[in-house]
């Protein structure tokens, strides 16, 4: 047991503070990219930022490459496919929102979000980010 926290995804203005932090001066283009692809999400901003700085590669060359298997996610998207795997309803509903904003029953579309594949906005499921979308769209 333990107390559920939801991040919310950051604004644009937080990402270029939390490249700055990491003594990167992201273009506006890049920045961009880099919304598009992470929707935003912490973990996925953080980790481009850092391994952008650790590997001396630019943000959009790693971007480049992000959704596939040897990209700088693929532990995450590995793990992700795992999860989706093991619950094939899930995957199957997932497949779904891949082609168009649907709405799932309300366990679904909560253990979905939960694994922060979709976004729920007025009963209707979206793929959260472009990440997920390219990876498994393939």
């Amino acid at each position: 047991m333990g107390l559920a926290i939801s991040l919310p995804t950051f604004s644009q203005e937080q990402v270029q503070d939390l490249a700055e932090r990491h003594r990167l001066q992201l273009t506006n283009p890049e920045l961009e990219q880099l919304m598009k692809l992470t929707g935003g999400f912490p973990y996925l901003v953080r980790l481009s930022l850092y391994q952008s700085v650790r590997l001396n590669i630019p943000v959009q060359t790693l971007l480049q490459d992000a959704a596939k298997d040897t990209g700088i996610f693929q532990q995450h998207l590995q793990s992700q496919l795992w999860n989706l795997q093991q619950h094939p309803k899930l995957a199957d509903a997932f497949q779904q929102v891949l082609t168009a904003p649907i709405q799932l029953e309300i366990e679904v579309a909560f253990k979905l979000k939960s694994l922060g594949l979709v976004h729920l906005t007025q009963n209707q499921a979206t793929v959260s980010c472009e990440l997920y979308r390219d990876y498994f769209r393939n």
